[in-house]
Order: structure tokens, then C-alpha cells, then sequence
């Protein structure tokens, strides 16, 4: 039985095209002349196209796979005229999978990696593996003492904590010997679970800090990361705009006083930060929820959300610049675009 390439997409298209592409070296299959895997040429954009039927009105669209022995992928695309376009191929895709044969890596593949890749017959190696027999070899044993920091004796840690005795129940007959009073399991569990003020809270943390600077302890205070902004999912061409409430928006808690803040919301055109050809740079508003919690928000063009890929996810980030001058990054998430 031949292989068939299957896609959904909406019902009644009358010119849906899949174009069938192979993974070896992304030739896309042509139906010019004879039939065959060809390197792109948008000058021959028409030849891609493998007319898609659909089955009844189910939006189901099929099309025989024209070479099922070579591993790749193929497109479902709506295609603007009668013939397929180059535009199509991002504006009219509907559906995209896996085509050909699949099977398990196993050691055949060695030889036919890459050499510069850890699979291949090159850096897999008889001698290379028999190296790994030495994994288990003690941490210390390849760790120079130059490079950590040893942790603190038990003698050491009980006086970083301020115990005199190794035994607490001896500490506490000593405060009894010299006449003090035990205190009772419920003044225990009331100090315990005593509200803390601000100002307590600030002079433990004090407390604490002194006691490990004074036992040689380095101590390193970081902020907390962005808030996750989760994934969001935009339509391409759609306007998102806070007069129709379709505004891109998220509440982050914890800020400082934004007034006098500006917004910034950056949407890059892939996950990878130092990508930034093509960086969207909405600007925003903030509106207060709370103490220290705000909504931030920023409408979005559909101009912009059309020029977004849909073949990629796309990191986002909410930028603050405060009042002082402060640049402070505080969501974090990605986009999909549909």
C-alpha cells in the first residue's frame, strides 16, 4: 500500500498543495520534467506543489507520498492562486509532519555522522569507550583542593550556631546550673510562632549573616529570577489592543514604586536572547493591583504580529526602567504564533 501524506486544515480549500520535502539535503520534490527531489528555486516555486484531496468535508486532506524511501517532511498549504506561490509557503501553512522512514540510531550510524559529532565512527571509539570504566573514580581524586571550599567541622558548625556544648540537652542543664529557667514546651512553641515584624525579620537575618561572616563563611546575596510569564498564543495579523481588552498583559507581584517607570515588552524572534534580528519592541503601561503588585500591558499592531514566524517559538520578556534609571527584566515566558 502506498504511503499517503495526511493534513487537516478547513474544510472546501480548492487549492490545498502539500509540498514534500527530504531530510538529507532539504531538496523539495518537483513535478517538472521527470518527478524527482530538486534544490529550491523560487523561480520553480509552482513545480512544489502535490495537489491535496479532501475526504468529504472532514478537513482531511491527502495526497500519495511521491517517494516514501526518503526520510523528511511535508507541508499542507493553502495556496493564494491556482498555483503555489513562495508567500505560501509561510502564509498558507496549514499543517506540517514527519514523512518517510523512522527507525532507532544504532551503531551503523556511526559512520555516517558527521565527523566533528560525538556519534560518529571517528569520536566513538573501541579505546574512547573503554575510558568510561574510569567515571567512578572518587570526586576528590580529580578536584584540586585549590578549587573548593572544605565545609565546617561539626566543632565548627556548633560554634558558627553559637552552641558551647555538643549535646544540647547539656547546654541546657548548664543554663539550669548557673540558675536560669527552662522554658516550657508551650513558651517554646509560642516564641516559635510569634508574628515578626518587619524589624525582626530584618535583625535575624542580621544575626544570622554576622554569625556566618564571623565563621569565614562567604555569603552571596542574589535576586530572584524573572516571573514566569508562561506561553501565550497570538493569531497572526490579529490586532491586541487594550480598547478591545485583547491586550497582551500580565500581574507580577513583588515590584518596586513604578511611578515615572516606562514598559517595554520584547518579543524575540527565537528563543535564543542574542537573537535580536527582527526584535519587536512593544511599549507598554503599568496599572497598580496592590501594594507592589501591577498589571503590565502593552498593545500589540497587527502589522507587528504578522510580521512573527510561525515555524518558531519566540521568547518574550517584560522590561522595566525605573524612575532612577534601573533596567530590570521581570516576566519571562514564550509566544506561539498561529
Amino acid at each position: 500500500m502506498a504511503a499517503v501524506m495526511t493534513g487537516t486544515a478547513e474544510t472546501g480549500l480548492t487549492t490545498a498543495k502539500f509540498v514534500r520535502r527530504r531530510l538529507a539535503d532539504g531538496y523539495y520534490w518537483s513535478t517538472a520534467g521527470t518527478p524527482a527531489f530538486a534544490a529550491f528555486s523560487a523561480a520553480s516555486i509552482a513545480d512544489y506543489g502535490v495537489a491535496a484531496t479532501e475526504t468529504g468535508v472532514t478537513g482531511q486532506y491527502t495526497a500519495a507520498d511521491p517517494d516514501p524511501a526518503a526520510p523528511g517532511d511535508y507541508l499542507l498549504l493553502k495556496a493564494a492562486g491556482a498555483s503555489l506561490a513562495v508567500a505560501d509557503l509561510t502564509a498558507g501553512l496549514r499543517w506540517q509532519d514527519a514523512a518517510g522512514p523512522t527507525r532507532a540510531v544504532d551503531l551503523a550510524d556511526a559512520a555516517l555522522a558527521p565527523a566533528a559529532t560525538a556519534l560518529s565512527a571517528a569520536q566513538w571509539t573501541s579505546a574512547r569507550a573503554a575510558l568510561l570504566d574510569y567515571l567512578d573514580a572518587a570526586v576528590t581524586s580529580r578536584l584540586a583542593s585549590a578549587g573548593y571550599t572544605a565545609p565546617l567541622s561539626a566543632a565548627s558548625t556548633r560554634a558558627a550556631l553559637g552552641l558551647a556544648a555538643a549535646d544540647l540537652d547539656a547546654q541546657l542543664g548548664a543554663i539550669l546550673a548557673s540558675g536560669g529557667t527552662a522554658p516550657s514546651a508551650a513558651d517554646i512553641w509560642s516564641h516559635a510562632t510569634r508574628a515578626l515584624s518587619a524589624g525582626d525579620v530584618v535583625a535575624l537575618a542580621a544575626a544570622i549573616l554576622a554569625r556566618l561572616t564571623a565563621a569565614g563563611t562567604t555569603v552571596t546575596v542574589g535576586r530572584v529570577v524573572p516571573s514566569d510569564g508562561g506561553t501565550i498564543v497570538v493569531y497572526q495579523g490579529d490586532d491586541y489592543k487594550a480598547a478591545r481588552s485583547r491586550e497582551l498583559s500580565w500581574t507580577v507581584g513583588g515590584l518596586p514604586d513604578l511611578a515615572g517607570a516606562a514598559v517595554s515588552v520584547l518579543i524575540y524572534p527565537t528563543m535564543d536572547p542574542a537573537d535580536e534580528t527582527g526584535l519587536l519592541t512593544l511599549a507598554g503601561s503599568y496599572t497598580p493591583v496592590s501594594a507592589g503588585e501591577y498589571t503590565l500591558a502593552a498593545d500589540m499592531a497587527r502589522a507587528q504580529s504578522a510580521a512573527l514566524s510561525r515555524t518558531s517559538r519566540h521568547l518574550v520578556r517584560v522590561r522595566l526602567t525605573l524612575a532612577g534609571g534601573d533596567v530590570e527584566t521581570v516576566v519571562e515566558g514564550d509566544a506561539q504564533v498561529r
